[in-house]
C-alpha cells in the first residue's frame, strides 16, 4: 500500500486504482467517502492552484440534499518528503456518465427509467450547478459527458473539476489548456487553450450543446447535409454556424431529428438565441440562469401521456409526440417500464405554484396620532351664550311642532297616523 499524508500530517493510504489518465491517477483511500488523484508530474503551479480552490470552494447547489453536485479539492496530498502529490475529493457512488442517460441505445440499458421528464430535471440541475460555478468566476472549458455523473434520482455531479480555469483574489488565472470536440465555441475554434483566457460565454455555448444532448440524444449541429461533398466533422459545422435551425445553413432536419419545435417555446427560444445570434455575438447566448428559468417552465407544463406511462409532453405542443415517432419509425425511445416516473398531474401543480408564491406581508397596526393626544379639553361655554342658545333651540323646535300639526291636519293625515302610533307621538299633533 502507497501512503500519503494529509496538509495535517494525517497518513492517507491508497487502496484500489479506480483509473488512471494522461494526467494522473485515481484511488480509493482509507478514508471515508474520499478519493485521492495522484498527478504523474506535480509542479508548483498545480499545488497552488488546487490551493486557491480549497480556500475557495463554490456554493454547491444540491448541498440542502444531501448531494455533492461539485467534487472541488479538499485538502492536499504530499509525499513522506513533504512534496506536492496531489489532493483529497469526495467519491461520487451510484452514478453514470451522462452520455448512458441522453444516448437512447445506452439508456434503455442503463437507466430505462429516465424519461423525457427525467432528462428536463437533469438538464435544469447541469445548468444549476454552471450557475454557482459562474458566480465565483470559474470556468469549466473543457465540458464533456465522461465529466458528469447522474445518479437514479437524476442528481448530477461535475468531476475532474481541478481542470477548470480557475482565478485566484489577486486576478491569476489558471488556464483550462484541453478542450473536447463539439463543445468548443465557434470563436475558439483552432485557438491555442493553453494561452486563452476563457469567459463565462464560452461556457455557455457547451452549456447549451449539453442539454440539447440530454432532451434530443444527440448533438445539435447535425442533420441532413444538402452541401457539396463530404459533411464536415463537428468543428468545422460549428464554426461556420451549420445546425438545422441556422439561417444559412447546409444542414437541415433529418426523417431521425426531432423537432425544435416539441420542447417549451422558452427553452426552444434559449437554442436559437445560442446558436444563431450567439454565433457571431457570444454576450447573447443564454446564461445558465436562463436555461433554469426555461427548464422550470418546459417542466412545470410537461404532461403524462395517457396511453404511455413512460412518455411526457409538453402542453404547448398539445399531443404525445414520442407516441408519433414510434409510430412513424417504428421504435420507441421511452419504452415502457414498470413504475414510470411521471410529472405532477395539473392539480399538484398548481399547489406547488401556490407554495413558491412569497408570503403576504404581515399587517402592522396603526400607532396612535400624536396629535390628537395633545389636543386641550374644549373650554366650557359662557353663562350667557348657552342661555341664549337654549332659547333659540326651543323656540325653533316649537315651531316646527306647530307647523307639522297644522300640515298633517291639512293634509288630513293627521287621524291616520295618530291610530296608527297612538301614544307615541306628541301630544300637540293629535289634538
Amino acid at each position: 500500500m502507497i501512503n500519503y499524508h494529509d496538509s495535517k500530517g494525517k497518513s492517507v493510504t491508497l487502496i484500489t486504482l479506480l483509473a488512471k489518465s494522461g494526467e494522473g491517477e485515481i484511488w480509493t483511500t482509507n478514508r471515508k467517502g474520499l478519493l485521492a488523484k495522484i498527478y504523474h508530474s506535480p509542479n508548483s503551479i498545480r499545488q497552488k492552484k488546487v490551493e486557491v480552490m480549497i480556500a475557495n470552494p463554490p456554493k454547491d447547489p444540491t448541498k440542502s440534499q444531501n448531494h455533492i453536485s461539485i467534487v472541488w479539492p479538499k485538502d492536499l496530498l504530499k509525499t513522506r518528503g513533504g512534496s506536492f502529490a496531489g489532493f483529497l475529493m469526495p467519491h461520487i457512488i451510484n452514478s453514470k456518465e451522462l452520455l448512458y442517460i441522453y444516448n437512447p441505445k445506452h439508456r434503455k440499458k442503463q437507466a430505462p427509467r429516465i424519461n423525457w421528464y427525467g432528462l428536463h430535471i437533469i438538464a435544469k440541475n447541469v445548468a444549476s450547478i454552471l450557475q454557482e460555478l459562474h458566480a465565483k468566476n470559474y470556468i469549466i472549458g473543457d465540458m464533456k459527458s465522461q465529466n458528469i455523473l447522474v445518479n437514479d434520482r437524476g442528481q448530477v455531479s461535475v468531476i475532474d473539476t481541478d481542470s477548470f480555469q480557475i482565478t485566484d483574489a489577486q486576478g491569476k488565472v489558471y488556464r483550462c489548456s484541453v478542450g473536447s470536440e463539439g463543445f468548443t465555441p465557434p470563436e475558439l475554434i483552432a485557438k491555442e487553450l493553453s494561452t486563452m483566457t476563457q469567459n463565462r460565454f464560452h461556457d455557455r455555448f457547451r452549456l447549451a450543446v449539453m442539454i440539447h444532448y440530454l432532451l434530443f440524444g444527440y448533438h445539435p449541429f447535425m442533420g441532413r447535409w444538402i452541401g457539396l461533398g463530404d459533411p464536415p466533422g463537428l468543428d468545422e459545422s460549428i464554426s461556420k454556424g451549420y445546425w438545422p435551425y441556422g439561417l444559412n445553413s447546409n444542414f437541415t432536419p433529418s426523417q431521425n431529428t426531432i423537432p425544435l419545435h416539441v420542447v417549451h417555446p422558452e427553452i426552444k427560444k434559449c437554442f436559437l438565441k445560442c446558436f444563431n445570434e450567439g454565433h457571431t455575438s457570444p454576450s447573447s447566448r443564454p446564461s445558465p440562469k436562463d436555461w433554469v428559468n426555461a427548464l422550470e417552465q418546459g417542466i412545470f407544463e410537461l404532461e403524462a401521456c395517457k396511453k404511455v406511462g413512460n412518455h411526457s409532453y409538453s402542453l404547448t405542443y398539445g399531443r404525445c409526440y414520442w407516441c408519433e415517432r414510434a409510430n412513424h419509425l417504428g421504435t420507441d425511445i421511452f419504452p415502457s417500464v414498470t413504475n414510470p416516473i411521471k410529472p405532477p398531474k395539473s392539480n399538484q401543480k398548481i399547489s406547488s405554484l401556490l407554495r413558491r408564491l412569497p408570503p403576504l406581508p404581515r399587517l402592522q397596526q396603526l400607532p396612535q396620532l400624536p396629535l390628537l393626544q395633545r389636543l386641550p379639553p374644549l373650554p366650557p361655554l359662557p353663562q350667557q351664550l348657552y342661555l341664549k342658545v337654549t332659547w333659540k333651540s326651543g323656540l325653533v323646535v316649537t315651531l316646527l311642532i306647530l307647523i307639522i300639526g297644522w300640515q298633517l291636519n291639512v293634509l288630513g293625515l293627521k287621524n291616520n297616523i295618530c291610530t296608527e302610533w297612538g301614544n307615541n307621538l306628541p301630544e300637540k299633533i293629535c289634538r
